[in-house]
This record gives structure tokens, C-alpha cells and sequence, in this order.
């Protein structure tokens, strides 16, 4: 009698060259993850407002403000001493990192709230509003197509 085996095999892009949605924006547990999350990450750290430290990231206090501007209570996130206020975690599909933490999390929540992504029902892909296109570009400098 064989055994059974789970089989993971890669994302394959469609035909047509377009981006597997899964790709672009999905949820990594309570946070974002996919394209759009790295490039978030990634223009965090540019603007000097996130700064990798070892082996996981630290605000800085330029960050402090910016987020405290965005809408974001860093004071509340801290008063979470079971998961630490912001660290990295390894995108999957892009091979860099996103940002996690209960930051990760509350800036997930801040997306929903301000309706620029919409959880596919049943799935972890997200998908960016209109209103998210615009935002993502003003805030962060991505292009979503």
C-alpha cells in the first residue's frame, strides 16, 4: 500500500502573460502579503520611515510620526506584549519581505477600512479598489494595474 504524498507545485502564469492574482495581494495571516505588500515595505524603508535591524525591522522615528499621521496607534499595538509591534516576513511568491507584526496587521485593517483592497470571498487573494490604485500610488509611489 503506497503512501500518500502532498504534491506543492508553482503558480503557473496564465497564457495571456498577466500576473496570477494571488501574486499581487493576498493576506499572510493578519497581514498583507503578494507584489503590492513588498513594494509597501519597500517604500517604507526608502523613505527611512522602516529600517531593517538584524534579523527583523524597527520604526524609525520619522516612521513613529508617519505612522501616528497615517491613523495608525503604535501606543495600542504596544500594549500587545504577545507579538512584537513590526517584523519581516518572507513573501512566498516575491522572495522579499513584507511587513508584519501588529503593525502588518493594523495596516491591513487600515486598507479594508479605507476600502482600497476587498477580500475575495473564500480565498486570500485581496484585490485593490479603485480608491486602493489611487492611494497606493499618493502614499506609497506603486502603480497598480
Amino acid at each position: 500500500m503506497g503512501t500518500l504524498c502532498n504534491v506543492i507545485r508553482p503558480i503557473q502564469a496564465p497564457a495571456d502573460g498577466s500576473t496570477v492574482p494571488i501574486r499581487i495581494a493576498r493576506t499572510c495571516y493578519d497581514h498583507l502579503a503578494g507584489k503590492v505588500a513588498v513594494q509597501v515595505c519597500e517604500s517604507l524603508q526608502e523613505r527611512k520611515l522602516l529600517m531593517p535591524v538584524d534579523d527583523t525591522f524597527q520604526l524609525t522615528a520619522r516612521g513613529e510620526r508617519w505612522f501616528k499621521e497615517f491613523g495608525i496607534d503604535l501606543n495600542r499595538l504596544r500594549a500587545n506584549r504577545k507579538r512584537p509591534l513590526v517584523r519581516k516576513c518572507l513573501d512566498w511568491t516575491e522572495r522579499k519581505f513584507h511587513v508584519a507584526g501588529t503593525t502588518g496587521a493594523a495596516l491591513l485593517d487600515l486598507f479594508r477600512k479605507r476600502e482600497w483592497i476587498k477580500r475575495e470571498a473564500g480565498s486570500r487573494v485581496v484585490t485593490i479598489t479603485g480608491n486602493g490604485k489611487v492611494a497606493f500610488q499618493r502614499h506609497f509611489g506603486i502603480m497598480v494595474e
